[in-house]
């Protein structure tokens, strides 16, 4: 069924309760600036377990999920260790890594989650895949920060710099992958 821009404008991720359909079109509304979701949906399944099948039928939000598997493993391996390696090799510094871990999680997650979400936003229009760039760039970007924090170690406040800037860039991909859920599905799912 082919609508035109002002019907795709109106029924953009409705649902229409007489069918109980849940509909998105497929293609991006370039004259309103919003772009509607990438996944056509349209099934008479709106209750859990039929969404949650339609969920498990998109590949893109399986590799998704993998991939936000993936990178929670390595934060929470990291989360774990920290402060262990912290105490024992930094013995004199306890009071400070409680403090200052707390300033790395905070200060560092939130922002880089607000500006992974906000670059993803702004930069979308000209680069398609950017939510996915961010997220992987983030975490490439976090590497050579992880080995200078734990396997370098130049001093306590050298670590502590480098496994805030690892943790800054690499959770930059929290806001893009959520944004990229919302692409898939429509906000009524």
């Amino acid at each position: 069924m082919q609508q035109t821009p002002s019907e795709s404008k109106r029924s953009r991720g409705s649902l229409n309760k007489q069918e109980g359909v849940i509909r998105s079109t497929s293609s991006c509304c370039e004259e309103d600036g919003f772009r509607d979701s990438v996944y056509e949906v349209e099934t008479k399944e709106t209750t859990f377990w039929g969404r949650m099948k339609v969920l498990w039928q998109n590949t893109c939000f399986l590799y998704l999920l993998a991939a936000g598997a993936l990178r929670f493993f390595g934060g929470y391996s990291l989360g774990f260790i920290s402060g262990q390696f912290f105490e024992d090799r930094y013995p004199d510094y306890v009071t400070q890594f409680s403090i200052m871990n707390a300033v790395v999680v905070i200060g560092g997650g939130l922002p880089a989650s607000m500006l992974g979400g906000y670059l993803s936003d702004r930069l979308e229009g000209r680069y398609g895949s950017v939510k996915g760039m961010i997220a992987g760039i983030g975490a490439l970007v976090a590497v050579p920060f992880i080995v200078i924090a734990y396997g370098w170690q130049p001093s306590f406040w050298g670590s502590i710099l480098s496994y805030y800037v690892a943790y800054f860039s690499a959770e930059m991909w929290y806001g893009p992958a959520h944004a990229q859920i919302n692409n898939m599905f429509p906000s009524e799912y």
